[in-house]
């Protein structure tokens, strides 16, 4: 019965900080207010993190960042050559993998919003703007094999990374704003869509 008894405690409060952290981020979020919304106190709460650090990590681990990468990677390999994704068959690569980083999001929603929103002061503080900047990167690089000549200058490459901010931003806002996976799922699409329009158009 212990045993049971701390491993609830100890989903309680994976629960409460995702939720606080993703309210407050990561600067703003105490264990006292963690401990509050875990229902438990705060000194039993240092019984099972030593501080906000290992909580977070315990809750945004870095297997998981890890796995998001590959995701995103693996997707951006599966549009090598590809003009319009929205004409790839239903059973393209690129079809495949987003449907797996969906089902991952919506698995790892509130951590993924942490990490991708929320996670100044930590050691992945600087993830999302280096995503950003490689998705900028690979976007360029991409169209200008399909495209040779095309010239990518400092305004237009500026107007590339805000797409992708704006993108990130989105994806953000999806994943706090809709736990329900299908409103939430529905939402990433929709910016999608948009964003691949506005993207291919940026470079005609």
């Amino acid at each position: 019965m212990p045993q049971v008894l701390k491993d609830e405690v100890q989903r309680r409060i994976a629960e409460a900080a995702l939720r606080v952290f993703a309210r407050r981020g990561f600067a703003g979020a105490t264990m006292a207010e963690i401990g509050t919304e875990a229902g438990v106190s705060t000194g039993n709460l240092y019984r099972y993190h030593a501080n906000k650090e290992s909580l977070f990590r315990a809750v945004v681990p870095d297997a998981m960042v890890a796995e998001l990468h590959r995701l995103l990677r693996r997707r951006l390999r599966a549009v090598e050559g590809v003009d319009d994704v929205r004409k790839l068959a239903a059973d393209a690569e690129f079809h495949a993998v987003s449907r797996l980083l969906m089902a991952f999001s919506v698995e790892n929603r509130l951590a993924m919003a942490i990490l991708l929103g929320h996670a100044e002061g930590t050691d992945h503080a600087g993830f999302a703007a280096a995503l950003v900047d490689e998705l900028t990167r690979s976007a360029i690089a991409h169209f200008r094999k399909l495209r040779p000549g095309l010239e990518v200058g400092r305004v237009r490459r500026a107007g590339v990374t805000r797409v992708y901010g704006n993108l990130l931003r989105a994806f953000v806002a999806a994943l706090e704003e809709h736990p329900d996976p299908t409103e939430m799922v529905q939402a990433i699409r929709d910016y999608e869509r948009y964003h691949l329009a506005g993207l291919k158009a940026l470079f005609e």
